[in-house]
């Protein structure tokens, strides 16, 4: 369901917040949920991770910009940001679609972070999913 994400400040990152639910029919071993949003890689080997993340989001008001990006074990990665500025919506979300690839290891934990760059106006994501595939190194 739709959830607001709050910010205290501008151009610091937050974990996007929604309700969101662990597909365990595809593997229940390889990725657990540890919270709303983290994904947490399970095995303890190496491996390139292509993470996607598709996002329908939408600003309490109009013409705020906002940068979107992965975070690993809570850092930002800043190299896969994606920037978007939000015009006059009249109330319909905007899309956003990230993809890149993340080294991991077992225990390494993957969300998805964005900041205003703009001022402190909350952001609501009413669609968010996030999938990882790995590749063994």
């Amino acid at each position: 369901g739709a959830v607001v994400t709050t910010f205290t400040s501008s151009n610091s990152y937050t974990i996007v917040k929604g309700s969101t639910e662990l597909d365990t029919d595809v593997c229940s071993t390889c990725v657990t949920m540890p919270s709303n949003g983290v994904l947490e890689i399970e095995k303890d080997v190496a491996q390139v991770v292509l993470v996607n993340a598709t996002l329908e989001v939408l600003p309490a008001s109009n013409n705020k910009r906002y940068t979107f990006t992965f975070a690993k074990n809570g850092n930002p990665i800043v190299g896969l940001a994606f920037t978007q500025f939000f015009g006059n919506l009249g109330g319909n979300p905007g899309g956003i679609f990230l993809s890149g690839l993340v080294p991991m290891v077992g225990n390494d934990e993957l969300s998805v972070v964005v900041k205003n760059d703009t001022d402190t106006t909350s952001i609501t994501a009413s669609v968010f999913t996030m999938s990882l595939n790995g590749f063994i190194k």
